[in-house]
């Protein structure tokens, strides 16, 4: 089975309204780019401690999520994050999992963007196992 990476930029959106107000230049937005597997068995957007570290967002909760494997664990939720990936932007929460854990993007935040997996032959010239907005004709 092939994986997909998606190169994200996840922003501070506080720290955008921050700059948009003139309270903070544009340079001092933080934000970062990541590599993150793209994975439709999952469900939202996980970044790790060290992205969270960079971004400060802040914390709304601590919930208990299912993992794949079946074990269940509680990890810190955070929000105030703006993603944007291949041209489409969403504003959204994030779990954040320990570590430099990778960063993983999920079936919820992909269809938001109007990204659909596409698991179909490509297109003429596009590589097999990527994404494309859900306004491509098939």
């Amino acid at each position: 089975m092939k994986t997909l990476h998606l190169e994200i930029e996840l922003i501070n959106a506080a720290d955008e309204s921050a700059a948009a107000g003139q309270r903070i230049a544009e340079s001092a937005i933080r934000r970062i780019k990541a590599a993150a597997l793209v994975n439709t068995g999952a469900r939202r957007l996980c970044i790790n401690e060290l992205i969270q570290s960079y971004l400060q967002l802040p914390m709304v909760d601590r919930q208990l999520f299912l993992l794949g494997n079946g074990e269940l664990r509680r990890y810190p939720v955070v929000t105030g994050l703006r993603i944007a990936c291949m041209g489409h932007t969403l504003f959204s929460d994030a779990i954040v999992l320990p570590g430099d854990a990778e960063p993983l993007l999920g079936i919820l935040p992909l269809k938001a963007m109007g990204l659909d997996p596409d698991s179909g032959p490509p297109p003429p010239g596009q590589p097999g196992n990527t994404l494309f907005p859900k306004s491509r004709s098939k």
